[in-house]
């Protein structure tokens, strides 16, 4: 039995006579999934931060309600140990994102100006 997370947040259950369901896995959305390595547990990052599912795969497959482990509205990437418990979360820095555009019209006026060509 292979397991196999989409973009449109569903995991599907794929069996060996090829037949295949589909269980929704969140109905808030999410990206970014990752399996913990023993199958039993599928994180994502969501609107609010980290969720979990927990997943049972013996004897049928069962995702159960996703949890928020903790808070980060401002996930850019992130990932997670093999076992589940330690987290590496890449942050934006939204002081640093720009409050203005400057928009330059005839630049290529200005560059001739400053660098003639030959």
């Amino acid at each position: 039995m292979r397991f196999a997370v989409f973009a449109d947040n569903h995991v599907r259950q794929q069996l060996v006579d090829g037949l295949r369901r589909r269980t929704l896995a969140s109905t808030g959305g999410g990206q970014q999934p990752v399996w913990r390595a023993d199958g039993r547990e599928l994180f994502f990052h969501g609107d609010s931060g980290i969720y979990s599912l927990e997943v049972q795969t013996e004897p049928d497959f069962n995702a159960g309600s996703p949890s928020l482990l903790f808070e980060s509205p401002n996930i850019l990437f992130y990932d997670v140990t093999p076992d589940g418990n330690r987290f590496l979360v890449i942050e934006r820095d939204l002081a640093s994102l720009p409050t203005e555009i400057h928009v330059v019209v005839n630049w290529f006026d200005e560059l001739n100006r400053l660098v003639p060509p030959n």
